[in-house]
């Protein structure tokens, strides 16, 4: 057996190898808010911090706020510099990853005249989506931006 038949049949070994411990959580992700929500379900977290911000003409909009999320209900937000926290009666413009799901599919499944989401790479929730339901309709488009997301045990 020749040299290079060698090395070739040892990299095909180590190929294999590698792609066996390739670790499932980072497989890519669908652009079905369908299957990412089943995703995340499957994740179990419950518990969870994360910075958001509302994208509309509103009280909130563009604003970061920090969201304390216990056993998939909110339980404070404040304020992304820590000075105030949002009165518990101001919570409903805000959501849970869950939340967030059933107001995307709920946005798209309207039939919108502009929808487009993104998702989160490691736990696959919507990170970003933007919903314009009437085409000549001025200040009805909403949306969320979700980021810096951490499961709490």
């Amino acid at each position: 057996m020749t040299r290079n038949k060698i090395l070739i049949i040892v990299l095909g070994f180590m190929l294999m190898f590698a792609y066996g411990c390739v670790d499932k959580a980072f497989e890519p992700i669908t652009d079905s808010l369908e299957d990412n929500h089943t995703r995340w379900k499957s994740l179990g977290i419950s518990d969870y911090s994360m910075v958001q911000s509302q994208l509309c003409f509103c009280a909130y909009g563009g604003s970061k706020m920090i969201i304390h999320v216990r056993n998939n209900k909110i339980v404070s937000i404040q304020d992304s510099a820590g000075d105030f926290q949002v009165p518990q009666e101001h919570w409903q413009w805000f959501r849970t990853i869950d939340q967030l799901f059933e107001t995307a599919i709920s946005a798209k499944n309207g039939k919108p005249n502009s929808f487009s989401v993104e998702f989160d790479k490691e736990y696959g929730f919507p990170n970003y989506f933007w919903v314009d339901p009437v085409a000549q309709a001025a200040d009805e488009e909403y949306g969320y931006s979700t980021t810096g997301f951490r499961a709490l045990k």
